[in-house]
């Protein structure tokens, strides 16, 4: 848990101590006192870890909500699905439509029926609003905002509580606490 956690009362580090007694190694935390004078005494490692287990507890979640909020997101998921599926049809209609006025263009030119500055007016009119209409598409396509998965993902680790809260890997512990938020 070194690197972990501050001391409430001056904001210092915690730092690990080793220390040997009835035959064993014992670890205990304390304070660096960095900042002054800390009237806060050494913690037992299992100790620390009640405590630790105590605010693990607070974050779980019923099963039901878990199931509820895991069945939001799928909505959601399908939802979004969809409204990025009609809206690259969309674009892709427009690109589609834009060639054609194109081609059309090309064609009335050619066939001599428009002249040679409205030709290259409307030409240039028309690649640039399909150039812009393919960097809208390929914008869309890498910039796909996927919000959803970290909120699925955010969900079954909190899911995961229950057991780091009764189970007691220390290493286990240390990591969520890490992840989910610490006074770092």
């Amino acid at each position: 848990f070194v690197g972990l956690l501050r001391c409430g009362e001056c904001g210092g580090m915690i730092t690990a101590q080793f220390s040997h007694g009835n035959g064993g190694i014992y670890r205990y935390y304390r304070c660096t006192k960095k900042f002054g004078v800390c009237s806060q005494r050494y913690l037992k490692e299992d100790l620390l870890v009640e405590q630790l287990k105590f605010f693990l507890k607070k974050l779980i979640l019923s099963d039901d909500w878990v199931e509820k909020m895991l069945a939001e997101v799928e909505k959601w998921k399908n939802k979004e699905t969809q409204l990025s599926q009609n809206f690259l049809q969309d674009l892709e209609k427009e690109i589609k439509e834009t060639k054609q006025k194109l081609d059309k263009l090309v064609s009335g030119y050619l066939d001599g029926i428009i002249e040679k500055e409205i030709y290259l007016q409307k030409k240039e009119d028309l690649i640039k609003t399909k150039i812009a209409l393919e960097a809208k598409k390929d914008d869309f396509r890498k910039g796909k905002r996927n919000w959803l998965e970290p909120l699925k993902n955010w969900i079954l680790e909190i899911k995961q509580v229950q057991n780091l809260a009764s189970d007691g890997d220390f290493q286990q512990i240390a990591e969520f606490t890490k992840k989910s938020g610490t006074n770092r």
